[in-house]
């Protein structure tokens, strides 16, 4: 959805979020003096269980800024290496810039055939243009994620088919005098090309696994009901699902891929409705619409993502606070991965802004029972709420936003396979959900502390008993990512007893006996 330095009308439609002050740097109740203590329960029934989780992520790039960066490496550590996030997801892009051979149906996804070790200063790299200089920097990042930090989990988003497939030979998702008052012309697919497309996108799987990459899944189109001003491609749900049923799933059933089809991913998660009548109807329509034209069999994943509704004020987005569940991933099976969430509006590193996106992953989690969670931009080169962390211009250090944290707070303890849980709490304030791994009997425990309160929470697990629990602390008082506290052992009936602070997120973790 990004690169949102929109045109001002485009913005009022396109996009939404409310805008939070960036001086509040301890939360939202920093200027409040904290009350009482006050007591809370939260159970943890160990049989009572809901979804399985797919894991954590982010998209693995902007790839050029990210590759010239002299701090990759770090970048790409603390993000999915054991010191960091510990993502175990990443998502690229299908770039529209490929050579394609139509008689073969071969891609050609780098004009270096061999990235290994290759540096922004390197003057074949050099040499390059800036279509050319993006390809080589995705190969590079995903080569890099799977050989080096071992992400099991790679899949890519078509922003747009190569822009002479298309109705307008361009690559926005606009037309030629686009107006937001009609909402058209949009730029499509041509339908003579459809078949193209779905050998281009097999061409680039092929491609990447040739280089080592294989790719999980694949996603045919960005934010498809969105005619956005950024590379891109209007689909409507029937569309989009004729093209997987008609051309995708034959073309990778032809040429023997397994990788899995993401339907949907359209640009906000909600139930029909809302703006439906000028920009979108929502994820959850837009994803009915598919599955009635592609049918079950013909994908795997039902996809959208985590943005609030349009803010018609201040043309930003933030982070869905309030995702329903979609009934037809209930009437189908299938996974639901909400994957690309930020927000825009000024830069906000605050604790503040973290527990409104602890609130954000809480419910994806629960209500709307996301198997998977992935975050729009991994890094920048300069302070921007899309991205998790960026680069000091003046010091060279890395900076990571509360969101960062209160990420890790998840990634880095709740693994792929792990099962959520039914949790429950007799306090408002307090978001609690709980994962399991079965097989090994480990578990964590994410509580999110909305208020200005200190807590005491007895805490039990139902069914099951555990030794002691060992937190990890993220908090406005604290520039510690994850702060581990003193471990909290059972008390009488197993049950324990433990602390949270105002506006904090903590992850108890431990082990069934």
């Amino acid at each position: 959805m990004k690169q949102k330095q929109i045109l001002a009308l485009a913005i009022v439609l396109a996009a939404g979020c409310s805008k939070k002050s960036a001086e509040n740097t301890d939360g939202p109740h920093a200027n409040v003096t904290a009350r009482a203590v006050v007591n809370a329960t939260v159970n943890v029934d160990w049989s009572g269980e809901q979804q399985t989780i797919d894991g954590f992520g982010t998209f693995a790039g902007r790839a050029t800024p990210l590759f010239e960066s002299p701090k990759r490496d770090s970048v790409m550590a603390m993000l999915w290496g054991t010191q960091g996030l510990q993502l175990n997801i990443a998502r690229g892009k299908i770039l529209h810039t490929y050579p394609f051979d139509s008689a073969t149906g071969s891609v050609t996804i780098s004009p270096i055939a061999n990235v290994d070790g290759l540096t922004a200063a390197d003057p074949t790299y050099q040499a390059l243009n800036t279509d050319q200089r993006d390809e080589v920097s995705y190969l590079w990042i995903l080569k890099k994620l799977v050989s080096q930090y071992h992400v099991p989990t790679v899949f890519s988003t078509a922003w747009t088919p190569p822009v002479a497939w298309k109705t307008y030979p361009t690559a926005s998702g606009q037309g030629p005098g686009f107006s937001y008052v009609s909402y058209s012309p949009k730029n499509k697919l041509l339908t003579t090309r459809y078949n193209d497309f779905a050998r281009y996108i097999a061409g680039f799987i092929k491609a990447f696994q040739a280089k080592g990459v294989t790719h999980y899944a694949i996603s045919p189109a960005n934010e498809p009901s969105s005619a956005s001003e950024w590379d891109g491609c209007v689909w409507t749900g029937t569309e989009m699902g004729g093209f997987i049923k008609n051309n995708l799933k034959p073309e990778f059933t032809r040429t023997g891929l397994s990788t899995k089809i993401i339907g949907g991913e359209d640009a906000q998660w909600k139930q029909p409705g809302g703006l439906s009548g000028i920009y979108i109807a929502g994820s959850d329509k837009f994803n009915r619409d598919m599955q009635n034209a592609a049918g079950s069999a013909n994908y795997d994943i039902l996809a959208g993502h985590g943005y609030s509704d349009p803010n018609l004020s201040t043309g930003q987005v933030t982070y869905n606070v309030n995702p329903t569940a979609w009934t037809l991933a209930n009437t189908t099976g299938k996974r639901v991965w909400q994957n690309e969430i930020c927000e825009t509006g000024n830069y906000d590193a605050s604790m503040a802004d973290g527990l409104q996106f602890a609130t954000s992953i809480h419910q994806f989690l629960t209500t709307a029972k996301a198997n998977a969670f992935v975050y729009w931009l991994g890094m920048l080169a300069s302070g921007n709420n899309e991205s998790l962390l960026h680069v000091d211009g003046t010091t060279g250090n890395l900076v990571y936003r509360k969101v960062y944290d209160v990420l890790g707070q998840y990634s880095r303890y709740i693994k792929a396979g792990d099962i959520r849980m039914n949790t429950t709490t007799n306090n408002s304030t307090l978001f609690a959900s709980a994962y399991k791994n079965a097989a090994t009997g480990t578990f964590a425990i994410v509580v999110t502390n909305n208020s200005a309160d200190t807590v005491n929470i007895t805490l039990s697990l139902s069914n099951a008993t555990a030794g002691g629990l060992i937190p990890y602390l993220t908090s406005g008082d604290s520039n510690a990512h994850w702060a581990q506290q003193s471990t909290v052992n059972p008390g009488v009936g197993g049950k324990y007893t433990v602390t949270v602070p105002p506006s904090s997120v903590t992850t108890f973790t431990g082990k069934k006996i």
